[in-house]
């Protein structure tokens, strides 16, 4: 016949059991609040780069402007050089 069980081990297997639970309970909360730290420090990198990103397309768009700007100033003179030559070509200033 089998071991009869008393109250008493089932007690003390009850205890490690409740044992067991409480922690695996205490590492599950750790592993939460760890995960929770790397997805605040996620979302803070996240925001970093969408700054760095707002940053880079500002500043491009303001090379691209200036460049633009350059290229009219250099259109104008280049306008103004080829003008100046042929009125003094007219006049005969050119003559070598």
């Amino acid at each position: 016949m089998p071991d009869s069980i008393s109250l008493t081990t089932i007690d003390k297997k009850l205890a490690v059991l409740c044992e067991r639970l409480a922690n695996s309970l205490k590492m599950q909360q750790s592993i939460n609040q760890k995960m929770e730290k790397h997805i605040q420090q996620a979302d803070k990198r996240l925001r970093d780069i969408e700054k760095c990103d707002e940053s880079l397309t500002a500043k491009s768009n303001d090379n691209k402007d200036e460049i633009n700007r350059l290229r009219s100033k250099s259109n104008i003179i280049d306008s103004l050089l080829a003008v100046l030559t042929v009125i003094a070509g007219a006049l005969g200033l050119n003559n070598k």
